[in-house]
């Protein structure tokens, strides 16, 4: 079995294993946090999505680090997948959350999820998920019958990335954000939801379980990679010996982090009581867009001095 720990829970599902696994073979992975940058919502949905740019793309040219994703239609396929594919390193597969037993949605809430397995006896899977605990090695004995799904396997190769890399990563970072119409997704969801009259149907459905409301996921997966994505910012600017220019942009992504998770209080507290208040919702949503706004400007500031 591969000694890796799990990461802290700053991640969302998808980056957690890639992060556990980089920490455990001692690879950089930290430019690829940029990568999330993005806010998108669609027509008449109160619930978020991120849309950054390509993350194998980035993971492969500045850090070495190459995916390949199989899928699976079974259990029997996946096993055997694991068993060829484990002797040379951990897997990543894709599971619904609901047959996890170490799980809060376990035998409640159906959700896609990713966790890293480490090893396996027969049909036990020794596993870590980062996202939903840092308990360590889970030991996990499969008793669903039906499974698809896709697994990714790493390989890694020295690469020696230059400064245009980094600073092709920022620029492709900002042009996303502009054609992607961020700033404008940013106020027409903060129209939607203001909207809106009340948050019953979500308390239906998930039956006070706000844990596993998609609203609340979309802000905390909001907050989480505002953070990442200025530990990538910190993280360029120390490789390329730039710490004070990249430190007020680093800081502002934090402050974006900060207003991301302010917000997804507010709409707890409004969930709660099962009503809606336009006017701190617009409030704290004025707030995103600034830090947003800031965020851009500072990135544009860097790439127009140091190029």
């Amino acid at each position: 079995m591969w000694e890796i720990k799990p990461t802290p829970g700053k991640y969302n599902c998808f980056l957690g294993p890639i992060v556990s696994y980089a920490e455990g073979f001692k690879i950089d992975y930290e430019a690829v946090l940029l990568t999330g940058w993005g806010f998108a919502c669609a027509e008449n949905s109160y619930v978020p999505y991120q849309n950054g740019i390509n993350l194998y793309e980035i993971l492969e040219k500045i850090h070495g680090i190459f995916f390949e994703r199989c899928e699976f239609t079974n259990k029997h396929e996946l096993l055997q997948l694991l068993e060829q594919s484990l002797p040379n390193g951990p897997v990543m597969i894709s599971v619904d959350a609901i047959d996890c037993p170490w799980c809060l949605t376990y035998e409640k809430y159906s959700m896609f999820h990713y966790i890293l397995i480490l090893g396996m006896q027969d049909e036990t899977l020794y596993c870590i998920d980062s996202y939903f605990t840092s308990e360590g090695v889970l030991k996990w004995d499969i008793k669903q019958k039906s499974w698809e799904g896709n697994c990714i396997t790493f390989r890694t190769e020295k690469v020696m990335p230059k400064k245009e890399d980094y600073l092709n990563l920022i620029n492709s970072a900002i042009e996303h954000v502009k054609k992607s119409s961020m700033i404008n997704e940013l106020k027409k969801y903060c129209d939607i939801l203001m909207k809106k009259d009340s948050f019953a149907d979500e308390m239906c459905l998930y039956h006070n379980d706000y844990y596993a409301m998609p609203i609340l996921i979309a802000f905390q997966h909001l907050y989480m990679r505002r953070y990442n994505n200025s530990d990538a910012i910190n993280y360029i600017g120390q490789k390329l010996h730039e710490e004070d220019l990249f430190n007020p942009a680093a800081e502002a992504f934090v402050k974006a982090g900060n207003c991301y998770e302010k917000m997804k209080s507010i709409l707890l507290k409004q969930i709660i009581i099962n009503k809606v208040i336009p006017a701190k919702i617009q409030e704290k949503m004025n707030d995103i867009i600034e830090a947003e706004t800031r965020s851009l400007e500072l990135l544009e500031k860097i790439i127009n001095i140091i190029e």
